[in-house]
C-alpha cells in the first residue's frame, strides 16, 4: 500500500472483511480490524441430569456399570438444550418419558470441569429398560433410592433437588476423580 492512500482497516465507515477469509483463530473486534487470537478449545464438560419422582413419590435410578444406582443423565450434545439433554438421557437410559417440572441448580466440578445441571422431572410414558449404560433401572421409594445411590455426592444432588428451600443451588467442589 502506497503511503498516500489512506489505510481503511482502521476506518468504521468501511466494510469488514469477509468473516470467510479470516484464518482460523482471528476474530474481528468492535473497530472491523483484524486481530489474531489464540482461541482454546471449551475445557468444560456440561451435563443434565434428572430427578424423575413417580405419583408414588419414588424416584428412578439407573445402575451404571461403573458408579452403581444414580440418577440418569449425561452429557449435553451440540446444538442441545440443556432440559432436551436430561430427556434424551432419561429415555436412553432408563426407556422413560419425562416432563420436566422445573430446573432445580448445579453441581460444578472445578477438579475436572464438569457443570452437571440438575431437573425435577414426573415419568409421562414409556417402559423401563436395560442397556450397556443402565444394567437395570427402576423406581425406588425415597428412603430406599437414597441408601441405593453411593457414588461421591450424587446422593446429596439428590436431597437437594427435593429440598425446594435449597433451590436454586449452585454447588462448587474439587475432586479431580470423580467423574
Amino acid at each position: 500500500m502506497k503511503r498516500d492512500q489512506p489505510d481503511n482497516h482502521c476506518d468504521p465507515k468501511s466494510d469488514p472483511l469477509p468473516v470467510s477469509h479470516l484464518p482460523a483463530k482471528s476474530i474481528l473486534n468492535p473497530f472491523n480490524s483484524l486481530e489474531v487470537k489464540s482461541v482454546n478449545p471449551p475445557k468444560h464438560i456440561v451435563s443434565a441430569a434428572a430427578i424423575v419422582v413417580n405419583d408414588n413419590q419414588e424416584i428412578l435410578l439407573i445402575k451404571g456399570p461403573r458408579r452403581g444406582w444414580e440418577m440418569p443423565g449425561g452429557q449435553v450434545e451440540l446444538g442441545e438444550s440443556l432440559s432436551q439433554a436430561a430427556i434424551r438421557e432419561t429415555k436412553e437410559e432408563s426407556g422413560i418419558d419425562i416432563e420436566i417440572i422445573k430446573f432445580c441448580g448445579i453441581f460444578q466440578n472445578t477438579g475436572n470441569s464438569i457443570c452437571n445441571t440438575l431437573f425435577l422431572a414426573k415419568p409421562i410414558g414409556g417402559e423401563l429398560i436395560t442397556t450397556e449404560e443402565s444394567l437395570d433401572s427402576g423406581f425406588f421409594s425415597i428412603e430406599e433410592a437414597l441408601e441405593k445411590v453411593k457414588w461421591k455426592n450424587f446422593r446429596q444432588r439428590i436431597e437437594y433437588c427435593l429440598k425446594t428451600e435449597t433451590q436454586p443451588f449452585c454447588i462448587e467442589f474439587n475432586d479431580e476423580m470423580n467423574i
